[in-house]
């Protein structure tokens, strides 16, 4: 029985440890770069998961008004370009397509009033072959920086 316990009880910390691989991968190389060059806020909706290449997907965000965003993208050098489209949950209208800008991978914007969005990241591998790599899966972080609007005029 014993034995039983410290099987099961070790089965769960790998797990966890292993299901956690892109922990605070937001924080770290060209997210980085770009984040200490910022006077913002580190948003707590920013995320971090692991992707596979050339497969969409999307995590639901609200952002509040009356505050300016940046949105800074970042991954594993062999997975660049990023696609990034940030999409209304309701409407389905895309308001933001990075494709038109070369795939940036920072984007600035204010919101007015309270909303959600949802962000649709697309890792495009476009410069390295899948067999280069060795694997088609790489981190991603998405870092979101906030700050109040600030107030302009005389």
């Amino acid at each position: 029985m014993k034995w039983l316990l410290i099987t099961f009880t070790l089965a769960i910390g790998v797990n966890v440890a292993s299901a956690q691989p892109c922990r605070d991968y937001n924080r770290m190389g060209t997210c980085l770069a770009l984040m200490n060059r910022e006077v913002m806020n580190v948003y707590g909706q920013s995320k971090n998961a692991l992707l596979q290449a050339n497969v969409v997907n999307s995590f639901s965000v609200t952002l509040f008004g009356d505050k300016d965003y940046k949105f800074i993208v970042c991954s594993e050098t062999k997975f660049y370009p990023i696609h990034i489209r940030l999409i209304d949950p309701v409407s389905q209208e895309v308001f933001y397509d990075n494709k038109d800008d070369d795939y940036l991978e920072s984007i600035g914007f204010t919101i007015e009033k309270t909303r959600r969005l949802i962000v649709e990241i697309t890792l495009l591998a476009a410069k390295a072959d899948i067999k280069d790599i060795g694997q088609d899966r790489a981190c991603v972080g998405v870092l979101i920086l906030w700050q109040k609007v600030p107030k302009t005029g005389f």
